[in-house]
């Protein structure tokens, strides 16, 4: 291979590389986001038991609990899937 070659390629490894670690930073924010709110429902969830324990009123906050209980669990999943995304653009990235 000659010189210019090598130098093209490595520079075209460079770019892809690049654009990698770009993505997977995109992808590190959305998780990032989704675990704020997450954080966010846990905190409301806190609010909704201590709510409901100082005013004895514990079945009126089952039903909001469950349906927060029920929104973390698909943020959670949304992570697993953005997790695998990373995963998935750190292996193209070293097979290339």
């Amino acid at each position: 291979m000659s010189f210019l070659k090598k130098v093209k390629s490595g520079a075209s490894d460079l770019g892809k590389r690049a654009q990698t670690t770009v993505e997977i930073n995109r992808f590190k924010a959305q998780i990032a986001m989704k675990q704020k709110e997450i954080d966010s429902k846990y905190t409301e969830i806190g609010k909704m038991v201590y709510t409901a324990n100082e005013n004895n009123i514990y079945h009126n906050a089952k039903a909001d609990v469950q349906s927060l209980c029920a929104e973390i669990h698909q943020l959670n999943e949304e992570i697993d899937n953005i997790q695998k995304k990373i995963r998935h653009a750190k292996t193209e990235t070293t097979e290339d």
